[in-house]
């Protein structure tokens, strides 16, 4: 997904690996593999490789209105790595033999205008599972943005989020009070850094603790 100076990478592996992309100009000018090329690695929240089988990469700083070429490689844990290279930039690992889905050619062209536009909500939040001490949100966004929650059950509050730039966002709380009930307000800001755009105040209340004693006579 391409998206005035930003766009968003994603792919999956097989098996657990990292992931990093390589994005630079093609054409006359191309800055595709050459020491002008830019690397953007996916990192977990602690700022260390993320080691998964499903990636997502933001990529900023591009120009409006311009073709870039990029390719991908991921590593797995014996150090082996291939990569997703239709351009032919880069000789360096073992090419893989990918199922491209649609935009998987290996380039896209950025907007010719920026993205000032906030992430709309399409959907939710709904509370789609629970128990007593857990809940799961979600909601949908009509481009891909990053999630946030903020809950509690009085004066105070907590908040979780997950900075994976999603369409389809799913939120997991735990650890909460049994038979309480909560008020939630989510948001998402997308790749571009357009929001917040949050949703109006929401409740849920956890299930009853779980009797587990047994009758007495």
């Amino acid at each position: 997904m391409a998206r005035g100076t930003v766009a968003v990478v994603r792919w999956a592996t097989d098996v657990p690996t990292t992931g990093k992309v390589y994005v630079g100009s093609i054409g006359a000018d191309a800055t595709l593999g050459t020491s002008d090329e830019i690397k953007y690695t996916d990192l977990s929240p602690n700022g260390s490789n993320r080691f998964a089988p499903r990636h997502i990469v933001v990529v900023t700083g591009l120009s409006i209105g311009t073709e870039y070429g990029y390719r991908i490689e991921s590593t797995t844990a014996s150090g082996k790595t291939v990569a997703f290279d239709p351009n032919g930039s880069s000789t360096a690992a073992k090419r893989a033999k990918v199922l491209q889905p649609p935009g998987g050619s290996g380039s896209f062209t950025t907007d010719s205008t920026a993205d000032t536009q906030f992430p709309v909500i399409l959907s939710g939040p709904s509370v789609s599972s629970q128990t007593d001490a857990s809940a799961v949100i979600e909601w949908e966004t009509d481009e891909p943005a990053d999630s946030q929650i903020t809950f509690g059950t009085g004066a105070s509050s907590d908040s979780e989020s997950s900075g994976d730039s999603e369409t389809s966002h799913k939120i997991v709380l735990s650890n909460l009070d049994a038979g309480a009930t909560y008020t939630y307000t989510i948001g998402s800001t997308d790749a571009a850094g357009n929001g917040v755009t949050e949703s109006s105040q929401a409740t849920f209340t956890t299930n009853p603790d779980i009797d587990l004693t047994a009758p007495a006579i």
